[in-house]
């Protein structure tokens, strides 16, 4: 799962839901069914690319793909 930010790969994952609870976007959701549970992207759109889902992420199955420069408005 990915979107221009960042990369989330569900082999990886292993279903502790701490990039989830640490998304201020809401970027993140679950898949958690008996034998099939993993983050996934449900809003990539408000993807801010923070940082903070991968940090909490000890399996290291999120990636940042690519930092979009914050624009300045006058």
């Amino acid at each position: 799962m990915q979107n221009s930010i960042i990369y989330l790969n569900t082999r990886k994952c292993k279903a502790c839901w701490d990039c989830i609870s640490n998304c201020p976007q809401n970027v993140l959701g679950r898949v958690n069914f008996l034998f099939h549970k993993h983050a996934i992207v449900v809003d990539s759109s408000k993807c801010a690319g923070c940082g903070k889902c991968m940090s909490k992420c000890a399996s290291g199955a999120i990636s940042i793909v690519k930092v979009q420069p914050k624009t300045v408005q006058s």
